[in-house]
């Protein structure tokens, strides 16, 4: 393991050994706030951090990671450390090389040697240590094989191929008990962050960092600087004794906030409106279902996750949350797949097929990757089992071999045409249609479904440019499954409960059928 400073040694020499430029423009010793120093306490091999904005931790892990490269082992003369860090854009990549220059610029001499191989590559020769600090993506020469300190700083907004290739590329290259650490504010559900976040089974070490941690957070009565905030100029009354809301009372029972953390939080969630959960976050739960950016209402998506639950039966890629019940109509929406995973275009895409009943309650999801005829198979099992249900299937692309399969090998009679075509054709118009009607029914929280998935990709679908879809990196094949089952509702054909009645159902889901 490189690096020999312990934790407390670090936190004693920062603020003798490194100088930043603060907020007002003044050079201050780094001095650690609350948690700034509670990470550098808490932090394992792999960490990950969910925080809030401008807390400083990108220059703590700089600092740290200085501290590491140029303070050597007294054993040996040499500290052998090679750290990298790795922004989200140019612009945090130019301010974190400045705020190299100046901790560098004013230690107390002797200073160790600075090598300057490039702009973003700072050596110590004599040291044997190297500083890399560059942009997420761009082409990194000079490392070696070994890194021993890495900090990805604003991860989820990486793109989804970055984030994957640089995560992975580093763990192979941190040795065991050297260190990575990856941190962001939150950027709603989905991509490589929030999974990892949310995977019981991740290997990095979590840390939530709430705004009411930070020291500078609050703003007293006698605050001088209330004089000069506009929003206390439109507000004066906020400048005194503070009347809390219920939901103040709630944050100050939940978190023990005080009054002057309550002015400070009014202050900013009128300066940032909806963003506030998302930016300044109070629980690791709330910051991502607030920042979504849905195109569906975040109170009706909040008060239907209430009822997500473990369905009743799961087995084979099927999941039931209600059986079958007598005299019931169902409709299928069928999103079909690629089913070559290799295909760089739809990697990881799901084939989906959606479960509604006419009163509008989501019941099942079979969601898997398989072939065409494959998928055209269990759609039609599936079918059969809810009381010959009415299938949706997309027709494009690959669904248009699943809708074939649907009509000419399975023989299925109760399928949605377009004209004399077999399935659901997808264009601008009729996308956004089926946008229209998920909208409606979804707003106006008539759907019931008890499916955290469905509500994960409800969160993040939207409207980008002319388009609707997910956030890059995330899937949207149970919303267009959902949304095609609904369009299915006000046109299921006479006699579709009669499949069951007039043949034996099948044994069991998946069962293969007898030649």
């Amino acid at each position: 393991m490189a690096g020999w400073l312990t934790t407390e040694q670090k936190l004693l020499l920062m603020p003798k050994l490194l100088k930043i430029v603060n907020k007002a423009g003044d050079l201050i010793p780094l001095r650690p706030n609350y948690c700034q120093q509670y990470t550098l306490e808490n932090e394992g091999d792999k960490t990950q951090i969910l925080k809030y904005r401008q807390g400083g931790l990108s220059t703590i892990k700089l600092g740290d990671q200085f501290l590491d490269c140029i303070v050597p082992n007294p054993k040996t003369g040499r500290s052998n450390i090679t750290a990298v860090i790795f922004s989200y854009d140019n612009e945090s990549t130019q301010r974190l090389l400045g705020k190299v220059e100046t901790m560098y610029e004013n230690l107390p001499d002797p200073k160790p040697y600075m090598g300057r191989d490039n702009t973003n590559l700072k050596t110590f020769p004599e040291l044997g240590s190297r500083l890399y600090i560059g942009t997420a993506g761009a082409r990194v020469a000079g490392l070696g094989d070994t890194v021993n300190r890495a900090h990805l700083s604003e991860f989820a907004y990486w793109s989804p191929t970055n984030a994957r290739r640089i995560k992975e590329g580093l763990e192979q290259a941190v040795p065991m008990g050297d260190k990575i650490t990856i941190e962001n504010t939150a950027n709603g559900e989905g991509g490589e962050f929030y999974d990892m976040w949310h995977d019981p089974n991740c290997p990095y070490k979590k840390i939530f960092l709430p705004w009411y941690w930070h020291e500078e957070y609050s703003l007293g009565r006698d605050d001088p600087r209330l004089e000069n905030l506009q929003y206390f100029t439109m507000r004066p009354e906020d400048k005194g004794e503070l009347e809390f809301s219920q939901e103040e009372i709630e944050l100050v029972s939940a978190f023990a906030l005080t009054e002057d953390q309550i002015r400070w939080r009014r202050m900013k969630v009128a300066e940032t409106k909806e963003m506030f959960p998302q930016w300044y976050p109070e629980d690791p739960v709330t910051c991502f279902v607030a920042s979504g950016g849905s195109i569906f209402s975040a109170d009706v998506l909040k008060h239907m996750a209430r009822f997500t639950c473990e369905p009743l039966k799961a087995e084979d890629g099927l999941k039931r949350w209600e059986l079958p019940m007598f005299g019931e109509k169902y409709i299928i929406g069928v999103d079909s797949a690629d089913p070559d995973p290799a295909n760089p275009k739809t990697e990881g895409d799901f084939c989906v097929a959606v479960v509604v009943s006419s009163r509008f309650r989501h019941v099942a999801t079979l969601r898997g990757q398989w072939p065409p005829v494959e998928f055209a198979y269990r759609v039609a099992r599936l079918a059969e089992m809810y009381n010959g249900a009415y299938i949706v299937p997309e027709r494009n692309s690959i669904g248009t071999a699943v809708c074939v399969a649907l009509e000419e090998v399975e023989r299925y009679p109760y399928i949605y045409k377009t004209g004399e075509r077999t399935g659901w054709i997808s264009n601008k118009a009729t996308k956004r249609q089926l946008v229209g009607v998920l909208e409606d029914i979804i707003n106006s929280s008539v759907l019931y479904t008890r499916d955290n998935e469905l509500l994960s990709e409800l969160r993040i679908f939207r409207k980008i440019g002319n388009k609707f879809m997910a956030k890059e990196g995330s899937h949207d094949d149970l919303v267009i499954a959902l949304g095609l089952s609904l369009l299915g509702i006000d046109e299921i054909p006479r006699g579709s409960m009669s499949v069951v009645g007039k043949k034996k159902a099948s044994t069991g889901y998946g069962s293969r059928r007898k030649a």
